[in-house]
């Protein structure tokens, strides 16, 4: 069967192809991941991981049932190298989740500038305002970082 794969000029340099050469990590050789698994893979895995992961997922902007996209993920977690693969793959830089909060949102709370500056260089919404009327800046003031407040009041301007 490898032989055929690998002969065939239609499966050549696709997903199918390198599972068939075990040249994807064995965590990733499935045929298709849900959208929690891959969710999670945005928050715990390695870069290389999710970008072979990106090959069979139908939908980067996919949400949980918190409305929660691997994007917020990655910002939470501050994996700025997951995020960078994620907004290439096109993930929605101001989705928002049953609660309002955005990716930028969930990046100020965790204090993490070079996160922020990624997002807002992506498009982010410095003025979205959450559920309960707050923004980025708003979450930064309440978790006290000055650094952050101060990169989201220049972003302002």
């Amino acid at each position: 069967m490898l032989d055929w794969a690998q002969n065939n000029k239609k499966l050549q340099g696709t997903d199918t192809l390198k599972r068939l050469e075990g040249k994807l990590p064995i965590s990733i050789r499935q045929r298709a991941m849900t959208t929690n698994q891959f969710l999670e893979l945005c928050k715990t895995g390695s870069v290389q991981e999710i970008s072979a992961a990106l090959e069979s997922v139908t939908n980067v902007n996919a949400r949980n049932v918190n409305c929660t996209t691997a994007l917020m993920w990655a910002a939470e977690e501050c994996k700025s190298e997951v995020i960078s693969i994620l907004l290439k793959a096109g993930a929605d830089v101001n989705s928002v989740d049953k609660d309002g909060m955005t990716a930028l949102m969930m990046a100020a709370g965790e204090g993490m500038s070079e996160v922020i500056s990624m997002l807002l260089r992506a498009g982010a919404d410095i003025n979205a305002k959450d559920k309960n009327g707050n923004t980025a800046l708003d979450v930064a003031l309440s978790e006290g970082n000055e650094a952050v407040v101060k990169l989201l009041k220049a972003a302002m301007k």
